[in-house]
């Protein structure tokens, strides 16, 4: 219910000078990405493993493959989608007063291609798999047929991740450098100002570590301990997936002002007007 409540707002007010900002935009389409992924885990993962609706899951591969089509490639959509917060933050920081020029227009639109074209190239190369039902422990699983398939997969995502986590880490280093000397220089009147900033580099830095716990999660299953039991391995993805799905609008919610008000207006917890406005520091 928050999930979709803080996704509608960024949405509905998108054209709002509070949040007309490229990262809104970013993080908006994620938390789209991050609904989908949640819903599809519960239904194409979580419900089977558990005995659900078995008779509908098992009379046909359709209902496996579509969950598989969804998940991979919404997994590449949230990879990027921390990578271009994290490259928006270092921006932010680095080229203040150039900001606005780097991230125009032409920026808004490369950036929807950027979180979606991997989804849907991903999508296409899991689509033509097949796949089967496996029973283990009482549970059902699905898994894929192919397992030269299976294990290119997998290095391809452990190398596009490897590489996106890499790119994560250089723009904290670079973010964190400049926002250090930019601090010290500042007033105690620009301090204040710059609080705002400070707590969207806040969001960024949670959100992306959520991706290093999803990174050496995967790079423990797949290449340090690959004999983990299938029960144990989908326990700890189904629970990192939630995680990853459910925090980032709670995190608005914490640190930013105007969707918190506007949260707590939609739930009937804040009736006066809206006051408090995201001062813009971009």
């Amino acid at each position: 219910m928050v999930i979709v409540a803080v996704t509608s707002i960024l949405f509905k007010n998108r054209k709002h000078h509070s949040m007309n900002n490229v990262y809104f935009q970013i993080y908006s389409l994620g938390s789209c990405l991050d609904l989908i992924a949640m819903i599809n885990n519960y239904l194409g993962s979580i419900f089977p493993a558990r005995g659900y609706f078995l008779h509908f899951y098992l009379s046909s591969t359709v209902p496996p493959k579509i969950f598989l089509i969804l998940a991979w490639g919404i997994r590449f959509g949230q990879e990027f989608t921390s990578f271009l917060i994290a490259i928006n933050r270092a921006s932010a920081v680095v080229f203040p007063l150039r900001y606005d020029d780097i991230w125009n227009h032409y920026s808004r639109i490369i950036c929807v291609f950027v979180q979606l074209v991997p989804c849907l190239v991903t999508g296409a190369m899991v689509a033509p798999a097949d796949v089967y039902w496996k029973q283990k422990s009482g549970n059902w699983y699905i898994q894929f047929t192919n397992a030269r398939f299976r294990s290119f997969l997998f290095k391809y995502a452990f190398l596009s991740q490897t590489a996106i986590v890499v790119a994560i880490v250089c723009c904290y280093a670079v973010l964190i450098y400049f926002f250090k000397a930019r601090f010290r220089s500042l007033s105690e009147a620009a301090r204040e100002r710059n609080n705002q900033e400070q707590q969207l580099i806040f969001i960024t830095m949670i959100v992306c570590s959520l991706e290093f716990v999803n990174f050496f999660f995967f790079l423990y299953v797949f290449g340090i301990n690959t004999k983990v039991e299938t029960r144990v391995f989908y326990f700890f993805y189904n629970a990192i997936n939630d995680i990853y799905s459910v925090v980032p609008p709670y995190l608005l919610i914490i640190f930013c002002t105007p969707v918190r008000d506007r949260v707590l207006r939609l739930f009937g917890l804040k009736k006066d007007r809206l006051k408090t406005e995201l001062l813009s520091t971009f």
